[in-house]
């Protein structure tokens, strides 16, 4: 078995200056390992937005949302009912409201989203995302936390002010236009950055002349499950409970992530498929000027199980070698594509990913030993599996013959 590991590797190792063998192996292994690379990129690039879309949006969203028609009144309670479900990690109340913000000439639509801050530090990572100013200084009932494009859009920076205009509701109660001061400047690098903006409880209740909030929001243990955990909890309370989930507010960016990695799955199939077909060609090509050598070896006495132990050697060796050079390459791409991005939007002045469009404004990488040894291994053996045939079809020689022909 040595031996035959020994010859594989050597003839794996063809060459040879204006060997069209050897030119048709080398391609053979760059296709390969150019198919690992891509692989690798995609792959990490997919996993990337998944990664994004759970530690950003969904920390920063609710997985549920329970509502009541006519609001909820007695909250704190309702909340220590939720938070003792084994389903529910968290509860705090929210106040969703549609709004206009005005600064100067500049108008911009957006939704007025409150909250009690001392239970918001505990629901979700909102102040990590703190671009300038303190949701602290939220305390105050003329403050308010804008979302960056918001701002930006505005021309608005910590501690300008802005009119809030808050429309009528259809039970006849009437607009409200407020002068507030911009607090916090929230930059998620999602589409939220769009829309957000966030003030207290009380104080959306002082200006909405309220004294219900709009529902109660959850973290789930299973986020993935969000839809059915959250029916199931909005009938277990009764009282005209309804529940939304981030899986029907997200559904079009939770469907394509998900289809997105299926189809991978299959490219990474074909991909992989179409390089190693040349490996066959390679192989076929070395039985054939190899002849002489194979049919020496079997007057030698190698059996025909040694021979073919050859050539699939040499498959493996040629898969090992292209899945090597592929990982590195596909990694070192990985490590440089967030600054290749940020490089090409610095001297092209465009942006790749706009957050309006995208889930996120910037090209999220998350590579994991799992990827590179998915991708890696699955060249290695497809590239051993394919050849099994030409190392059949070496075995088949005819050592008579083909000495014969030599003398």
């Amino acid at each position: 078995m040595r031996v035959s590991f020994d010859i594989g590797q050597r003839y794996s190792k063809v060459t040879q200056q204006g060997s069209l063998i050897g030119f048709i192996s080398s391609l053979a292994g760059k296709g390969l390992a150019l198919s690992v690379a891509i692989l690798v990129v995609v792959i990490a690039v997919i996993d990337g937005f998944e990664r994004e879309l759970e530690e950003r949006i969904l920390n920063l969203v609710p997985h549920v949302e329970l509502s009541r028609y006519g609001g909820v009144g007695d909250w704190p309670q309702a909340i220590a009912n939720l938070e003792a479900l084994p389903e529910v990690t968290s509860a705090a109340p929210y106040i969703n409201q549609s709004v206009l913000f005005k600064s100067g000439t500049q108008v911009a639509p957006g939704i007025l989203s409150a909250i009690e801050l001392e239970s918001e530090m505990q629901f979700s990572p909102i102040a990590e995302f703190v671009a300038s100013g303190s949701l602290s200084d939220l305390v105050r009932d003329d403050s308010i936390a804008l979302g960056s494009a918001i701002a930006e859009e505005l021309n608005l920076t910590v501690g300008q002010s802005l009119t809030l205009m808050i429309p009528g509701s259809t039970d006849g109660s009437q607009s409200t236009i407020r002068s507030l001061k911009v607090v916090a400047v929230i930059a998620s690098g999602t589409e939220l950055d769009h829309v957000l903006a966030i003030t207290t409880i009380d104080s959306a209740l002082s200006w909405l002349k309220r004294t219900r909030v709009d529902g109660i929001k959850l973290k789930l243990t299973d986020l993935y499950r969000a839809d059915m955990t959250g029916l199931l909890i909005a009938e277990s309370m009764g009282g005209g409970y309804t529940s939304k989930s981030w899986q029907r507010q997200f559904r079009q960016l939770s469907f394509a992530i998900q289809t997105s990695k299926q189809m991978i799955n299959l490219l990474l199939l074909l991909i992989i498929l179409a390089a190693v077909f040349n490996v066959v060609t390679t192989l076929t090509m070395v039985v054939i000027e190899k002849k002489s050598d194979i049919a020496i070896l079997r007057s030698m006495g190698a059996s025909r199980f040694a021979i073919m132990r050859i050539f699939v050697s040499q498959g493996f060796m040629v898969g090992v070698n292209a899945a090597l050079k592929g990982v590195i390459a596909g990694v070192m791409v990985c490590l440089a594509l967030p600054w290749l991005g940020e490089a090409i939007e610095l001297f092209t002045g465009a942006s790749l990913l706009s957050s309006d469009v995208y889930p996120v404004d910037f090209i999220p990488v998350f590579l994991t030993i799992d990827t590179i040894g998915l991708v890696a291994g699955s060249a290695i053996l497809a590239s051993s599996l394919v050849s099994v045939f030409p190392a059949w079809r070496a075995s088949k020689v005819d050592p008579a013959k083909v000495l014969q022909l030599e003398i």
